[in-house]
């Protein structure tokens, strides 16, 4: 296997969890607890980083992966940036 394809496979396993982390934390209706899922996040971004996935490639896979509601939820620093 070459770097490409394990990078890849890597991007993949880590969006699974990051959904995965996500269901985990949806209740009811939509109602999702951000902080819960934010802690998810950074663990599994910890685990992304020693298995070789850059801290760029986690976030853009967050952004890929999750509905862009709760992204803004939970990092609005990043929208109200750009707002401006």
């Amino acid at each position: 296997m070459n770097r490409e394809d394990f990078i890849e496979q890597l991007r993949q396993q880590f969006a699974n969890g990051i959904f995965e982390a996500y269901l985990e934390c949806e209740h009811g209706q939509g109602e999702v607890d951000y902080q819960d899922l934010k802690a998810r996040l950074e663990k599994i971004g910890k685990a992304a980083s020693v298995e070789g996935l850059h801290a760029k490639d986690f976030h853009e896979l967050i952004f890929g992966v999750l509905p862009h509601d709760v992204v803004v939820r939970l990092f609005p620093e990043e929208f109200s940036a750009k707002a401006s």
